[in-house]
């Protein structure tokens, strides 16, 4: 069995606030804290449960920077009685999910904890560019029917008229 600790500090906020917690990982990978779920480079989509959302998140707020265990525990089981046992559980929930069978990308530090070796960004400009697309197409598209809409009517009533 593994040593037993209890923290008591405040549980962590998940999917509540406002503001939307979407990262790019190594410019290939979509992360949405929020909700739970990741896109990989081929388009594939994978959730993940809400405590390794927790141990996600500590690792995309500090990338390529050792994290203790213990911060995990505090951070993201606060106030529970738990082993480390469930932190290697969303450990290796992480890794099955990044792909990462080499443990190149979450590294384990002995006898410390752990690290995320990665390019972490906060892909907004990216998300509100593809939206803008998505907006800029739909209007271009309205248009486009209201001009022949408008030329099919002045045709037939130039035709008409004749």
């Amino acid at each position: 069995m593994g040593s037993y600790q209890k923290f008591d500090l405040d549980p962590l906020y998940l999917g509540e606030e406002e503001s939307n917690k979407t990262f790019l990982v190594n410019n290939q990978i979509i992360v949405d804290i929020d909700k739970q779920f990741l896109k990989l480079p081929d388009g594939q989509k994978r959730t993940f449960r809400k405590k390794t959302a927790g141990v996600l998140l500590a690792f995309l707020e500090q990338p390529n920077t050792p994290i203790a265990s213990h911060h995990f525990l505090e951070k993201v089981w606060s106030g529970r009685i738990v082993s480390e046992n469930v932190l290697k559980g969303s450990i290796y929930e992480l890794r099955k999910l990044l792909k990462d069978e080499q443990k190149s990308m979450i590294v384990t530090i002995p006898k410390y904890g752990y690290l995320l070796t990665a390019q972490v960004s906060c892909p907004v400009n990216v998300i509100k560019s593809e939206t803008k697309k998505t907006i800029v197409s739909r209007t271009l598209t309205k248009r486009t029917i209201i001009i022949l809409v408008s030329l099919i009517l002045v045709s037939t009533i130039a035709f008409t008229l004749m």
